[in-house]
């Protein structure tokens, strides 16, 4: 058994991708960025390892800044989080008494008298201060200092922006009414979005990067091999989710946050809402589809199973699947763009002679989170290269809207592609 990946990353990692970041800022297409603010959780780990799950309360943000000539973040965190942040990878941690409420004032219990409510006291729901935001144009104030000023002072870049998390496949963990707030101080001429420089930062992968994704994708591919002694015709989908979860943490995982479950009579209808009560019957295909999570990082793949023995015309779209799985992960090499490998799967398929799902994409990227850019879609340009990590994912509609859908894990290296996900058998897996 290959012993798992060290947990964590050493701090020259860390020190790497900011370095690169601060890089890309300096080389920003239209102007250098004054910095960075970051706010969500994945990119947050990515530039500090900085780990929790209290990303579950909404109610205190956490931002990560980056600065020009600041080697490592700076965190804005609230006081909760502060001796958390100074273990992660930061040059500086600053902190605010939070949660900020009604008009931000912090009343004071003591000599056991119960603090004295104003009428400015704040009602569950109604507007008050802004979670965090005077920390923040604080540290802005004082650590950007290549945003000079609008009316005289003699600096590089008066005319200097700020990204943010903006663009697709990315959100800001803080309210839209604070982000306005603070957009409304700078002006909106000075926001930028991050986006594009983020993303082509995280969509390429290092060595040890990968190794975590593999080690995922190991523990999802164990538990995959042991469903058919677990599950069995006359169980609800529910339970065989359940069944599948308890695969996963006990094959190792660290988080099952994602687990996809359907079934249906030589196919499915769907593969996002669910489990549901449905109870399988002979001639059902269960679909599974999974992202495990190891410290930090997700697989994200599916398989599926007969239950009993499957149609014909089932084996023979599965057998096409695979066929376009194989014609896909072969033709992978550094410098093709996304939109064709998309192009090979449709091509496999259709010469097959079936119709190509409009699942919108035939695979993606995948990381921190369990989908990321690239799409393999026929509309995304993007130039694939090595150290990506990537799921290879056809699908096929049947007859009364049925899909069958492959998906399998791979890394793009210079030589071509390298399976993470241990690939389905050729033949489908039956369950009793």
């Amino acid at each position: 058994m290959m012993a798992a990946p060290r947990r964590g990353f050493e701090t020259a990692e860390y020190a790497a991708r900011t370095a690169r970041a601060l890089a890309a800022m300096e080389a920003h297409a239209e102007e250098p960025l004054a910095g960075i603010v970051i706010t969500s959780p994945p990119t947050i780990r990515y530039f500090t390892g900085f780990e929790t799950t209290f990303w579950e309360s909404p109610t205190r943000p956490f931002f990560v800044i980056l600065v020009p000539g600041r080697t490592a973040p700076i965190a804005v965190v609230p006081d909760l989080g502060e001796v958390g942040m100074r273990q992660a990878f930061t040059s500086e941690v600053r902190t605010w008494a939070s949660p900020e409420i009604g008009d931000g004032a912090s009343p004071k219990f003591g000599d056991g008298a119960s603090p004295e409510i104003g009428d400015g006291a704040s009602q569950t729901g109604s507007a008050g201060v802004h979670e965090g935001l005077e920390a923040l144009w604080a540290a802005i104030c004082e650590t950007m200092t290549s945003l000079g000023t609008r009316s005289g002072g003699a600096t590089a870049y008066t005319a200097a922006r700020i990204g943010f998390e903006l663009g697709p496949e990315m959100a800001m963990r803080w309210s839209t009414g604070a982000f306005l707030a603070l957009r409304r101080r700078l002006g909106g001429d000075r926001i930028a979005d991050a986006t594009p420089l983020l993303w082509r930062l995280r969509m390429i992968k290092s060595a040890a990067e990968l190794e975590k994704i593999a080690k995922a994708c190991r523990i999802a591919s164990d538990a995959f091999a042991a469903v058919p002694e677990r599950i069995a015709a006359g169980c609800k989908e529910r339970e065989a989710a359940a069944t599948f979860r308890d695969l996963l943490f006990g094959a190792g995982a660290d988080q099952v946050p994602f687990i996809a479950a359907a079934s249906g009579a030589a196919g499915y209808l769907q593969i996002v809402a669910g489990p549901s009560d449905r109870h399988l019957t002979r001639g059902d295909i269960l679909f599974l589809d999974t992202g495990v999570v190891h410290d930090g990082y997700f697989c994200d793949f599916d398989r599926n199973f007969a239950v009993g023995a499957p149609e014909v015309a089932v084996e023979r779209a599965y057998d096409a699947l695979l066929r376009a799985t194989d014609a896909a992960i072969n033709a992978l090499r550094p410098g093709l763009r996304a939109a064709e490998i998309c192009a090979v799967i449709g091509r496999s398929l259709e010469d097959a002679g079936y119709a190509v799902s409009a699942t919108g994409r035939m695979g993606h990227g995948f990381g921190l989170q369990l989908t990321e850019p690239p799409s393999l879609a026929l509309q995304d340009a993007t130039v694939l290269e090595a150290g990506m990590a990537l799921t290879i994912e056809p699908a096929i509609t049947l007859g009364g809207g049925r899909l069958l859908v492959h998906e399998e894990n791979v890394s793009l290296q210079a030589d071509g592609a390298q399976w993470l996900s241990t690939p389905a058998p050729r033949s489908l897996p039956r369950l009793r």
